[in-house]
């Protein structure tokens, strides 16, 4: 069972790094387009679904 553990352990933290770029950068890329979309009448997406695409 260690050995599971450390192997689960291991994969997760060489998953966590790009999850988090993907995080930010997909949330800026959402404030940019809120900015220059301001205005109109055009709907955006929510953070949860931005959430949902850096997974």
């Amino acid at each position: 069972m260690s050995k599971l553990t450390t192997t689960i352990k291991h994969e997760f933290m060489e998953m966590l790094p790009p999850t988090i770029f993907f995080f930010v950068i997909l949330h800026i890329v959402a404030i940019i387009r809120a900015l220059t979309t301001k205005g109109t009448d055009i709907t955006l997406p929510t953070s949860a679904s931005v959430t949902v695409a850096a997974l």
